[in-house]
């Protein structure tokens, strides 16, 4: 081991070092220097504080803290409790810890930045997630343009609004009123939920190319060289460790275009608004979707009322409108 190790993780790592000394004591009085920072894993037993304060030993159990050498060249254990306590006006401490610190930093950073800016496959994902995204955006527009323009806004208000559920109002006319005249009573009733609806969020898209592209500028000008700093360093590590999140958000969108293109779920579509026309017109789109290359608007028509008898069955027969 040499003192340009920083980091133990384990208590043997500091146990074999010739000059550690589990019997020597260390204060701000005789420490020479700081040499690194351990955490040890809660596997491992606490060890003893080697603090000397005012004549005594700590000896307080603990598993954190600093690695600390005395001026003779012994090495101890500064509890991390007792380094804010007795070493804080420690100007020689405080300089050691930040020093520490800094570098523990710059090298965190740079193993991040080795995972990314470092890794050729990394590019790869990233060019690939870009294009993924400008596909799965040329199938909503293709969808967008093959659908009525009602049908489109409000699958976009639902989307905005993350409400996926497609409601009718069923007609209940079987009560009659104090004159014996039929009473009719409409029960809003959710039939189904929409999958899919990520792919209309307008905003969600340019939010998700924005994110891509900037991390392809941070990926195209970051520098894994310690030279940089830690502030440039973590801001750029941070940076591109988005992707994940950004490559698992094209992840969802492809697979929510498949959802949405699903015949089952084209037939709810129908339902989403009251016009007839509009309701035809997606229906139609959902036979070319299962491979009727005529699908005239004969057939659409007979699948709509197809579906509009599925529909009334789940209220007993009922007739039904939509809001």
């Amino acid at each position: 081991m040499t003192d340009t190790q920083l980091f133990f993780r384990s208590y043997k790592e500091i146990d074999t070092r010739a000059a550690f000394d589990t019997e020597v004591g260390i204060s701000p009085q005789n420490i020479e220097s700081l040499i690194g920072e351990y955490h040890f894993p809660v596997e491992e037993e606490e060890v003893p504080c080697q603090v000397d304060h005012e004549g005594k030993r700590c000896k307080e159990p603990h598993r954190n803290g600093w690695l600390g050498r005395r001026q003779d060249g012994k090495e101890a254990l500064i509890g991390s409790s007792c380094g804010v306590k007795y070493f804080g006006a420690n100007e020689k401490f405080v300089a050691d810890r930040k020093r520490i610190t800094r570098e523990l930093s710059i090298k965190g950073y740079l193993e991040r930045l080795a995972l990314t800016k470092g890794n050729p496959d990394f590019e790869n994902d990233l060019r690939r997630a870009i294009g993924r995204l400008k596909r799965i955006k040329s199938e909503v527009d293709d969808l967008r343009n093959a659908l009525p323009v009602n049908i489109v806004r409000r699958l976009r208000g639902m989307a905005k609004a993350g409400s996926a559920g497609v409601e009718v109002n069923f007609r209940y006319d079987d009560d009659e009123d104090e004159e014996g005249n039929p009473k009719v009573s409409f029960v809003r009733q959710q039939i189904g939920q929409i999958d899919g609806l990520d792919v209309w969020n307008e905003v969600h898209f340019q939010n998700l190319f924005a994110q891509l592209y900037a991390i392809r500028t941070t990926l195209a000008s970051a520098e894994v060289t310690r030279d940089a700093g830690p502030i440039k360093l973590k801001r750029w590590a941070d940076h591109l460790d988005e992707f994940r999140l950004a490559q698992n958000a094209v992840d969802g969108l492809d697979n929510a275009i498949d959802a949405f293109m699903a015949i089952p779920n084209l037939h709810l579509v129908c339902f989403v608004v009251p016009s007839q026309n509009d309701a035809t017109d997606v229906a139609r789109y959902a036979l070319k979707r299962a491979g009727d290359a005529a699908a005239t608007e004969g057939n659409a028509r007979q699948l709509y009322r197809q579906l509009r008898a599925q529909i009334s069955e789940l209220a007993g027969g009922r007739d039904f409108s939509i809001p």
